[in-house]
């Protein structure tokens, strides 16, 4: 029993579930970069080929790629169709002292009373007879959940722009190749390849392995991929009706790209211990991640107040931040051959 690990709430702006049950078992490992890891800031756009709305967002690496990248955390993921080898597998983990991250539909569980189905992750941290317990980070819940509803709860469908279908699924984690102490030279190497999404220096090849683009769709990166953002967002207004469902998904797509601008921007103050220009970078991607923030949360109000002129006040409010994105990654490139080249 993980008796010690607690729900780790609120840590920083930009947490989201996975952030969150990730940085907390790396908090009960006592991995001094447990807050800090997460370093990918890459905005593109995808655009549907047929006019209808794409999908903004600012993650291109896969999480498990992530976490290894320049920190050498390894995830290791599982999978187990069978009920009870299920649960002999993941109570083993557990009784060894490993937390285990699962990701689950979080509209299967009763304590967090999800209205829609929804990719959710939690840990389990300890068995007893009928029951795990979880320490769910995002709903700031530990308590128990019985192994069937768990287990039930595992096998999903979930995706943009197609769909794949979730099965049983566990994780955990293993530092025995991991980096206790970053260089200078892995923070420019992250800065790197954040500017050539950014500022949309990707070459063909490059793009195959970093990118699964499907056949009907077009993918922009950078400032470019923020206006094909908008001018789409005003052509689906055009022609369609607005509701709940899309203002979800627009608050989901907003949020997304202000997240990573809040966790980059921890990331790379950690480097300020090197260079304290560092520090300056940081915070002109927290201050982007403000404005972010802002249209995200408009989207929000949409679903409350008249739809159209939440639309609206968000499509200006990201035509603001064209300006005040490429300044910024043109900063960010400065800096890349100022103290890289």
């Amino acid at each position: 029993m993980l008796k010690d690990l607690e729900p780790l709430s609120n840590l920083y702006s930009g947490f989201n579930c996975i952030n969150l049950s990730i940085s907390n078992i790396l908090k009960y490992k006592n991995y001094p970069y447990f807050k800090s890891i997460w370093k990918q800031c890459g905005i593109h756009f995808f655009l549907p080929i047929d006019n209808s709305l794409g999908r903004l967002n600012g993650h291109y690496i896969p999480l498990k790629d992530e976490l290894n990248l320049v920190h050498g955390i390894v995830l290791q993921n599982e999978e187990e169709n069978d009920l009870e080898t299920y649960i002999s597998k993941v109570s083993k983990l557990v009784e060894l002292g490993e937390p285990v991250f699962i990701y689950v539909d979080s509209y299967k569980l009763n304590h967090t009373n999800t209205p829609n189905s929804m990719l959710h992750c939690l840990l389990v941290t300890g068995v007893e007879q009928d029951a795990f317990l979880v320490v769910d980070d995002a709903y700031n819940f530990k308590g128990k959940i019985s192994k069937t509803e768990l287990y039930q709860s595992t096998k999903f469908d979930y995706g943009w722009p197609k769909k794949w279908t979730v099965s049983p699924n566990y994780s955990y984690i293993s530092l025995n190749s991991a980096t206790y102490e970053l260089n200078e030279n892995d923070y420019y190497h992250i800065i790197s390849l954040n500017n050539k999404i950014n500022n949309n220096n990707v070459s063909d090849e490059e793009l195959k392995t970093i990118f699964n683009i499907p056949e009907d769709y077009n993918l922009i990166m950078g400032v470019e991929g923020m206006k094909a953002f908008s001018n789409n967002c005003k052509e689906y207004v055009r022609s369609n009706t607005l509701n709940r469902p899309i203002f979800n998904k627009l608050y989901s797509d907003l949020s997304n790209v202000a997240n990573v601008h809040y966790l980059y921007a921890e990331f790379l103050k950690e480097a300020a211990v090197f260079n304290k220009e560092f520090l300056n970078l940081s915070e002109e991607y927290q201050h982007l991640g403000q404005g972010w923030k802002v249209a995200s949360n408009m989207m929000l109000k949409g679903m409350m107040k008249r739809h159209e002129e939440m639309m609206e006040r968000m499509l200006n409010k990201v035509t603001s931040l064209i300006p005040e994105a490429e300044r910024v990654f043109e900063i960010s490139l400065d800096f890349e051959k100022e103290f890289i080249s």
